[in-house]
Parts: C-alpha cells; sequence; structure tokens
C-alpha cells in the first residue's frame, strides 16, 4: 500500500454557530434537476411555515463549456461561459426563476413548484408564461429582466456556486 498524502484523523475544531434573528439557507439547484426539484419539494412547506422569519435562497447552478456543453443546445453564448446540464430551455427556467426570486420574491415558490408540477425541460419556453401568469408573476417583468440582466445573474450565480463553504470541508474553515 502506497500513501501518497497524509490526513489528519483529529477532528475538526468546533466552531459557534451564529445566531441570529433572520436566518440564511441556500438551496443550490438546477431548475429541472430531478433532485433539486424533490429538493425544492421538500422545502416549500419549511418556506411556508417559517415565512419571514428565514431568508430561504434558491440558487443555479450553470456550468461552462469546459464541461463539454455546447452552443446552442445547453449554452447561452457561443463563448459558452454558462451553460446547463439539461439544456438551454434549463438554463433559461434558471434565468427566469432568479427574475422571481429578484423582483416577486412572494411568488417564488408558488412559481417553481407549479413548473416542476406543469413543465418538462422540453416544453418549459412554451409553458412556463401561462404558468406564471396562473401564480401571479408579471409575465412582462421577467421577460424584461432575463432580457437584460441573464448574464449578470448567471455571472453572480457562478461565483457564489465557486465559493468554497464550510458544509463542503469542514475541516478547511
Amino acid at each position: 500500500i502506497l500513501f501518497l498524502n497524509s490526513f489528519d484523523m483529529n477532528p475538526p475544531e468546533e466552531k459557534p454557530i451564529t445566531k441570529t434573528d433572520k436566518p440564511t439557507a441556500e438551496l443550490f439547484v438546477m431548475s429541472f434537476c430531478p433532485y433539486g426539484n424533490q429538493a425544492e419539494g421538500l422545502m416549500k412547506p419549511v418556506v411556508d411555515l417559517l415565512g419571514d422569519k428565514a431568508d430561504i435562497q434558491l440558487h443555479y447552478i450553470f456550468y461552462n463549456k469546459d464541461q463539454g456543453y455546447t452552443y446552442p443546445d445547453y449554452c447561452y453564448d457561443e463563448a459558452g461561459q454558462y451553460c446547463s446540464m439539461h439544456g438551454i430551455q434549463e438554463l433559461n427556467q434558471g434565468v427566469r426563476e432568479l427574475c422571481v426570486q429578484k423582483y416577486q420574491p412572494d411568488k417564488l415558490w408558488s412559481f417553481v413548484i407549479a413548473i416542476n408540477d406543469q413543465a418538462t425541460y422540453q416544453d418549459v419556453n412554451s409553458k412556463w408564461e401561462s404558468i406564471a401568469s396562473g401564480v401571479g408573476v408579471n409575465v412582462d417583468k421577467i421577460k424584461q429582466c432575463q432580457a437584460e440582466e441573464s448574464t449578470a445573474l448567471m455571472a453572480q450565480e457562478v461565483s457564489l456556486t465557486n465559493q468554497q463553504y464550510p458544509v463542503q470541508n469542514p475541516a478547511s474553515h
């Protein structure tokens, strides 16, 4: 047996949990990942129960062409800076959900759950407007956000997903 790395077998130092009046929880998903959709379905009753007592945010995972994704089937632009695992419609839906979270956060969870229940990544581009209207989302505002803010919103999400979080490696923090 050859050991090329050493491993510290001591448990990490316990760090105190900072208590706040309004804790934040961040859920990282792709808009049509089956596991992400399950997590959203499980989180919705928590959001309903806690209301304004917690800040529960959805964040979206985007990839780049280096993971093998191509334009126009998976990527937002030819440079391949922002791509989605399940196709361009998933990327578009992720951006729309980010827009709803930014401009109508009180409608986000109803919109997400309705999309999950009524659309697939194959047909969401043709269904999202009627679904959004049905839960009270301002479709024109979301279209405007998608047209004007997509790149900035995706860049912000990529920045968040590239951060090192304590849960990824508790010993490193």
